[in-house]
């Protein structure tokens, strides 16, 4: 994977591409013991070995806060947590907590949050309509922005975990584009 924490970790405007994780680790973040808050960010095409979420994966009683963030095709060999699950039946589970918004293309991660927030949506069918992938205008990350008839286009809420207020995308764009976020 591309994160693996015993800490706390923030990550914001943040995008998680095509990572891999080993037979025991999850595709893009694996978080024990501490919180993972993770915001604005879009995590596609991870994939997880055996044991762990393609994108997201928790264990030792980890709490992870999601909110306005886009769960596109991550996949894992296990039997379920193609988004999120927890490492082990024998190990504490995480605490998912979502604070809304976030798009999950399966519904799976609806049996793993506890506390489901406003306006998250699981629909494996559903195509967020991402561009191509995309390095930002200072040419420091790389993303997929969403095509101009993305559903998922002021979808978002205008603030985040924290409740404040957000102003502009992981690109600089601003938001919101029209009349919500």
């Amino acid at each position: 994977g591309a994160v693996v924490s015993n800490a706390d970790i923030n990550i914001s405007n943040s995008s998680f591409i095509d990572n891999n994780g080993t037979a025991e680790a999850a595709g893009a973040i694996m978080i024990a013991n501490g919180t993972l808050n993770i915001e604005n960010s879009t995590l596609v095409g991870n994939y997880a070995g055996s044991v762990g979420g393609g994108a997201i994966g928790g264990m030792y009683g980890a709490t992870l806060n999601l909110k306005n963030n886009i769960f596109y095709n991550n996949t894992t060999a296990a039997a379920t947590g193609n988004h999120i699950t927890y490492w082990t039946e024998e190990e504490a589970a995480p605490t998912v907590i979502s604070h809304g918004y976030n798009f999950f293309n399966d519904d799976m991660a609806n049996t793993l949050i506890q506390t489901a927030g406003t306006d998250d949506i699981f629909n494996i069918s559903l195509d967020p309509k991402l561009g191509t992938l995309t390095q930002d205008s200072d040419n420091i990350t790389w993303g997929y922005p969403l095509l101009s008839d993305s559903p998922l286009i002021d979808a978002g809420s205008c603030t985040d975990i924290s409740m404040a207020t957000i102003t502009s995308d992981q690109f600089g764009n601003s938001r919101p584009s029209g009349s919500s976020c």
